[in-house]
């Protein structure tokens, strides 16, 4: 499991606007992105079939 690891982990906050998920979503090649407090607390995931279907 190690091998496959990303030890660069891209986050979103609470109030990232739509527009900047996608783009990050994109730039990474991302299916999800983990969604934390400024504490680094997990409070969700959204994905990219979230963001489109909100367009």
């Amino acid at each position: 499991m190690h091998e496959m690891m990303n030890p660069h982990l891209v986050t979103i906050e609470p109030d990232a606007p739509q527009a900047d998920v996608l783009d990050i979503i994109k730039k990474y090649g991302l299916l999800a992105v983990p969604v934390v407090t400024e504490g680094s607390r997990l409070v969700g995931i959204v994905t990219f079939d979230d963001v489109m279907s909100h367009l």
